[in-house]
């Protein structure tokens, strides 16, 4: 598809680099190329945190990873390429839709709306925060300063509008309070996808000589959603049928009590935090990289081009 191929073009080289580029490409490039005034690129290279169905999960995770890898949203690097192919792959899923006529934007709203992208965004930096120091971890707060530095780069080259883009931690709680009052509401589509994540998360993660046992999984499964009901809550947990076992829910306890232990002693023995960085950096690059191979993943996301010439019969989204 010519898009593609002249999009790949000026995110790789730039938009220099084409002799007649369309309008719509110059207009994404102007914006995006244009570094708001309040980015600050000490804070925004901090961004090593260590903290759908098995492919959206993988790829997700891939995205993850080059956006938090230090440096990586600077222009030509992995974070900045991936974010902008996804901005351009959800472009695509809203201009199918809009040519519909089975989609009820009136009861469903728009696709993929800033709302929605909004929220995305506090799960990556606020909640992903919350939940990491649930487990044990511990951040200063200029560590956390520049997590939400991080994301809210990344949300404005994702599309975010301006007003939409938290500066502090105090702004990024205002908007998950105003997130959690009217959209974050689990409903029946709520309920399969998280029994498909149930299914998928612990065969993705476990590595290839543990994939095949009924015990590991069976373990993994109920580790990570005993963990995930700390994070949920009782009633939205038990509305996304996570089994509530108190014994997974007792080693959740115990491992973030170790790991709490352990990041008091990294924060006093020097050189101990650039170790954990640099070991935390490896595990998560190659666990990521065996899972995109494992699923076959396409992170250019370019099936998504021909959307809008044969796009299938919408499901009711209800």
């Amino acid at each position: 598809m010519a898009f593609r191929r002249l999009f790949e073009q000026a995110l790789q080289n730039g938009i220099e680099s084409l002799d007649a580029p369309p309008r719509e490409l110059v207009d994404l490039f102007a914006e995006v190329d244009a570094v708001p005034y309040w980015v600050d690129p000490d804070l925004v290279r901090t961004g090593d945190l260590d903290t759908m169905a098995p492919r959206r999960l993988a790829k997700t995770a891939s995205w993850w990873v080059d956006v938090t890898t230090p440096g990586g949203l600077g222009r030509f690097e992995a974070g900045f390429r991936s974010t902008l192919r996804v901005r351009v792959m959800h472009a695509q899923v809203r201009a199918a839709i809009h040519e519909r006529d089975d989609w009820d934007f009136d009861a469903w709203d728009a696709p993929i709306n800033q709302i929605q992208l909004t929220g995305t965004l506090l799960l990556f930096s606020l909640v992903m925060l919350l939940g990491s120091r649930t487990l044990g971890l511990r951040f200063s707060a200029a560590d956390r300063a520049a997590a939400l530095h991080l994301w809210r780069y990344a949300g404005h080259l994702m599309g975010v509008h301006p007003d939409l883009l938290p500066a502090t931690e105090a702004d990024a709680w205002r908007l998950l309070w105003l997130e959690a009052d009217t959209e974050f509401m689990p409903d029946q589509d709520s309920q399969r996808l998280a029994r498909s994540l149930m299914n998928a998360a612990a065969p993705l993660l476990l590595p290839p000589r543990w994939k095949n046992s009924a015990l590991a999984r069976r373990a993994l499964t109920n580790y990570l959603l005993s963990y995930s009901r700390l994070i949920l809550g009782k009633r939205n947990a038990d509305f996304l049928g996570a089994p509530d076992d108190k014994r997974y829910q007792a080693a959740v306890a115990a491992a973030s009590a170790a790991v709490f232990v352990l990041e008091t002693a990294r924060r006093l023995v020097p050189g101990a935090t650039r170790l954990s960085e640099h070991f935390g950096h490896h595990h998560r690059t190659t666990m990521v990289r065996r899972m995109i191979r494992e699923q076959r993943g396409d992170l250019t996301h370019s099936r998504h081009d021909s959307l809008r010439r044969a796009a299938p019969p919408a499901p009711d989204p209800r």
